[in-house]
């Protein structure tokens, strides 16, 4: 049955024969201008990120990049185009309605002469990629998925975005701001990188905050997202009223420190420092620590992934950044590029060639030069050198470094706190062995402190004070406290003894506690009948020891128990403490708190 689509269409083109005209015409006709319905289109979207100035020429060009086929690798071939600011918005308009509108995208700075961070001339406007598609929120309505981020901003406390974009699989919050110059960019990273902060769970895309980002133009075509909502197009905001912040006011919000904060602590810190000496730094401006270990990190790391030492596509430029980063910490800038070109040729097997090794990485090379010639941004109030500088956590996220692999590459700085901290006392408890002759386990160590303890016991009957004692026996005064204590339930050749009073098994047993004495005689095995109590004190009535039983001061007891079934595996370790069917106090009473009936000896 045809549908009322098909029959319309096929009434259209019968009527387009009768008229005479070629049917292929007619099929391939150039499709009419696409226009917003909510009035943001080409133009409003290239005006807000970069405002024209009534008489002045914007310094800067803008970049425009479209896709011009789809390569024999699929990651599609491309071309770059630059424009003035004031001719942005007609160069898209055109590419648009020639055809060219698939996968076409505006660079949201300005640039002396390539889209490089170092090449920033200006920018205005914060932005963050959400990359929803990737969570349980994939299929969503972006116009719901953007009423969800105004909502979790709100409860947030943060400023509301000026407009949000569907990008057909994601969403794009655009923050408007004035005109910024690259001597501001420090700060302007360091509001990028709280923007994802409040919308974790929206998958924000960490490595499209950078000023030489790109994103699809409005009224392009996403060709990875589904035909129905594959139109970059604005979901929330007002076209005609778009709000535009202060710069100074969004980095006070996002930012843990407002600017005035900054100021003070900057005073503060310069009074703390008058007078003192400033760190000495090489003259050359290197650092061969962290730096180098993170080197050294990531060619463990390449080994462990890919013996060949091959890094898998997709995975080589992030690998390749990061070194460079660190050679610019640790090398003179002469030899980063001959170094990278290198690492490129064996990590890629030779499909990186040195131009686009040379393109690819010349930002942070020129960074490097830029910082050897003196060249610094504010960063917190305080004036540091240009270079990059990452957190451990970034390069562990960029390089997805797995648990797993933290410790089986071995690696050193690349790896978790709690891989760190383990790591740090096995070093220390290393280090106590070696150098301060500790003993390896728990139970040389006790047995070391029973021999001392039973040292300073016997030169205690010597006579002896306890300052002699711990200037003989090369110990503190604490230490041998301990000792002589922990000595008191030991074992002496086969003899256990506590307090004063040694036994042997099936003796007389004696517990002494201040003025508290329990005296219990009978076999070293346990049965399961009840036992009997008796007392030396006359006119005292016996009771069981059953439960909790509270004995009276000076007062003897003897447990006698009988037919005997089981054996007491204490008494095969006579170099074990005892541990009775008792609870040592330091107060005048003793609590028996176990059943002796169900009570085995441990």
């Amino acid at each position: 049955m045809m549908t009322v689509g098909v029959a319309e269409y096929n009434e259209y083109i019968h009527q387009k024969e009768l008229s005479g005209e070629d049917v292929l015409d007619i099929i391939f006709e150039p499709k009419a201008e696409w226009k917003p319905g909510n009035g943001f289109g080409v133009e409003e979207y290239i005006n807000a990120i970069h405002p024209k100035i009534p008489g002045k020429k914007r310094q800067g060009q803008v970049a425009l990049l479209h896709r011009v086929g789809d390569g024999e690798d699929g990651k599609g071939e491309w071309s770059t185009t630059y424009c003035r600011t004031e001719d942005a918005a007609e160069k898209a308009k055109a590419y648009l309605s020639t055809g060219a509108g698939r996968d076409l995208y505006v660079s949201m700075a300005t640039f002396k002469r390539r889209r490089v961070s170092s090449e920033v001339c200006t920018i205005e406007s914060t932005y963050l990629d959400l990359d929803y598609h990737k969570t349980s929120l994939c299929g969503r309505c972006p116009k719901a998925v953007a009423k969800n981020v105004i909502h979790d901003l709100e409860e947030a406390g943060k400023p509301l975005p000026s407009f949000i974009l569907s990008s057909g699989r994601g969403l794009l919050c655009v923050w408007l701001h004035e005109m910024l110059g690259s001597k501001v960019m420090s700060k302007w990273a360091a509001v990028q990188k709280r923007l994802g902060k409040p919308l974790a769970r929206y998958n924000p895309d960490k490595s499209a905050a950078d000023a030489a980002r790109i994103f699809r133009l409005v009224g392009s075509i996403n060709s990875k997202a589904d035909d129905s909502r594959n139109r970059v197009q604005l979901v929330w905001g007002d076209p005609a009223n778009l709000h535009r912040y202060k710069f100074n006011d969004l980095a006070d919000a996002w930012l843990p420190h407002t600017k005035a904060q900054l100021l003070s602590m900057a005073d503060e810190r310069a009074k703390r420092n008058a007078g003192k000496r400033k760190k000495r730094k090489r003259p050359d401006g290197l650092a061969m620590g962290l730096w180098s270990t993170r080197m050294e990190d990531i060619q463990n790391l390449i080994k462990h992934r890919s013996p060949d030492g091959r890094i898998e596509k997709g995975m080589q430029d992030k690998f390749l950044f990061i070194y460079t980063c660190a050679l610019s910490h640790t090398t003179k800038p002469e030899a980063i590029l001959p170094v990278i070109r290198a690492k490129a040729t064996e990590w890629s097997g030779g499909t990186w060639t040195e131009s686009s090794t040379d393109g690819a990485m010349g930002t942070a090379y020129r960074k490097a030069v830029a910082a050897l010639a003196g060249e610094t941004v504010e960063w917190n109030g305080e004036q540091v050198d240009i270079r990059y500088r990452f957190k451990s956590s970034t390069i562990i996220d960029w390089l997805d470094i797995s648990e797993d692999e933290m410790g089986d590459a071995g690696l050193r700085d690349l790896c978790s706190a709690q891989i760190k901290a383990e790591r740090s006392t096995a070093r220390s408890k290393a280090w106590r062995i070696e150098k301060k002759g500790q003993k390896a386990s728990r139970e040389e160590q006790r047995h070391e402190r029973l021999l001392i303890g039973r040292q300073a016991n016997v030169l205690r009957e010597q006579g002896k004070s306890y300052t002699d004692i711990c200037s003989e026996l090369d110990r503190s005064r604490a230490y041998i406290s301990d000792a002589i204590k922990e000595a008191k339930v030991s074992t002496d050749n086969g003899t256990y003894s506590i307090g004063a009073t040694h036994y042997t098994p099936f003796e007389t047993r004696t517990l002494v506690s201040q003025a508290v004495r329990v005296i219990v005689a009978g076999s070293d095995s346990l049965s399961n009948s009840p036992p009997s109590v008796s007392s030396n004190k006359e006119g005292r009535k016996c009771i069981t020891l059953t439960g909790a039983t509270h004995y009276a001061p000076f007062e003897t007891r003897t447990l006698s128990l009988q037919d005997t079934s089981r054996t007491n595996p204490d008494d095969d370790f006579p170099g074990d403490v005892i541990v009775g069917p008792w609870k040592r106090s330091d107060i005048l009473t003793i609590e028996d708190t176990f059943d002796l009936t169900d009570r085995r000896w441990s």
